[in-house]
C-alpha cells in the first residue's frame, strides 16, 4: 500500500488536514445558518415577516394599507408573508449547504430534506404552494 513510513505518515497528514478543512467549513456554515434572517411578503406586500433559520418570526411590519383591513385579511397577509419566509429559509440553507458540503453530500441532502420536513409546503388558495401557514388564530 505504502512504499514507506513516510509515505504513510504524508497520507495520514494530508487526511488530517481535509479534516481540518471540513471542520473549518462546517463551523463556518453553522454561523451562517444561525444568523440567516430571511424576509417573506405576502402577495399584496401589505405584511412582510422576517424570520430565523428556524422559522421563528424575528420582525413583523405591517403596511398602512392593513390599518382598516379585518383580522382575517391581516391573519392572511402574515401567514402568506410567514409562509414566504419559510419557503425562502429551505431554499437558502439548502444552498448553503450545497455550498459547504457539496451538492450531491449526503449531508447537504439530509440537511435539505430536514428543511424541508420542518417547514413543508401547504397549498395556497389558488392551488398553488404558499408554505406553511401555521395554524395561529388572532382574536
Amino acid at each position: 500500500m505504502y512504499s514507506s513510513p513516510e509515505d504513510a505518515l504524508a497520507s495520514v497528514d494530508r487526511a488530517a488536514a481535509q479534516m481540518q478543512e471540513q471542520v473549518v467549513k462546517a463551523q463556518a456554515y453553522a454561523v451562517e445558518v444561525e444568523t440567516l434572517r430571511i424576509v417573506g411578503q405576502s402577495r399584496d406586500g401589505a405584511a412582510e415577516v422576517t424570520v430565523g433559520h428556524n422559522g421563528a418570526i424575528r420582525d413583523l411590519y405591517l403596511a398602512r394599507s392593513l390599518n382598516d383591513a379585518s383580522l382575517d385579511r391581516i391573519r392572511a397577509a402574515v401567514l402568506e408573508a410567514n409562509a414566504d419566509a419559510q419557503r425562502q429559509v429551505v431554499e437558502r440553507v439548502s444552498e448553503l449547504s450545497a455550498e459547504t458540503f457539496g451538492a450531491e453530500s449526503a449531508t447537504a441532502r439530509e440537511i435539505s430534506r430536514q428543511y424541508a420536513e420542518m417547514f413543508p409546503a401547504a397549498p395556497d388558495d389558488d392551488g398553488g404552494s404558499a408554505g406553511s401557514t401555521g395554524a395561529g388564530v388572532l382574536r
